[in-house]
């Protein structure tokens, strides 16, 4: 329909992550109430004074009292893992000349940026993307560190695969920013949001 490979991927990503929208807002919501009950976590561990299996367990009712579920962050990554190493496996030994007017300097998908122009725009748009959170906080190392830790694993996937993965994966992060910023605006309390 495209008559370009690399407009079917990203068009082929964002089928994928609109079939993820159900799952993308457990996960939002999740995060949303842990944000919620950051201070109160805190405050439970600076007054406990029991054994850390007891505070563990105490932080863990609050948790689920609240609604969060601590690994609903990771079942978006485990939802894309097929996908992504199916588009790696087709694209690393596909004999034909995918290309695109989305890359012109590539002569083909199937080989990796010999200039590595989309891998480092992979990683400095991840990194942006873990700016958006549903936090109060304001911006501290603990977020500058998790950026730098992002683009630096970016582009470490990235950097030797054929573009036509890295096309996906630059897709799928800025979709999921989009994400974050949208479900923080209708999620997050009013209050909250102005406070940010």
């Amino acid at each position: 329909m495209t008559h370009d490979w690399g407009i079917a991927i990203v068009l082929f990503t964002i089928g994928i992550r609109l079939l993820l929208v159900p799952l993308s807002i457990k996960v939002a919501k999740s995060a949303i109430a842990q944000a919620s009950i950051t201070d109160k976590l805190a405050e439970l561990q600076r007054s406990w004074t029991g054994s850390k299996s007891e505070l563990m367990q105490a932080q863990q009712k609050l948790m689920r009292e609240h609604g969060v579920k601590p690994l609903s962050s990771v079942s978006l990554l485990l939802a894309q893992s097929p996908v992504f190493f199916v588009l790696y496996r087709l694209f690393r030994y596909l004999n034909h000349p995918a290309a695109s007017v989305l890359v012109p300097w590539v002569p083909c998908l199937t080989v990796a940026d010999p200039f590595h122009i989309v891998p480092i725009v992979a990683g400095v748009l991840m990194a942006l993307g873990t700016f958006v959170t549903y936090s109060q906080a304001h911006v501290g190392n603990a977020q500058i560190m998790s950026a730098v830790i992002s683009c630096t694993v970016t582009m470490v996937i990235l950097w030797g695969a054929p573009i036509a993965v890295a096309l996906y994966y630059t897709t799928s992060g800025v979709w999921g920013t989009l994400e974050r910023f949208i479900y923080k605006k209708l999620f997050v309390p009013r209050k909250s949001v102005a406070s940010v």
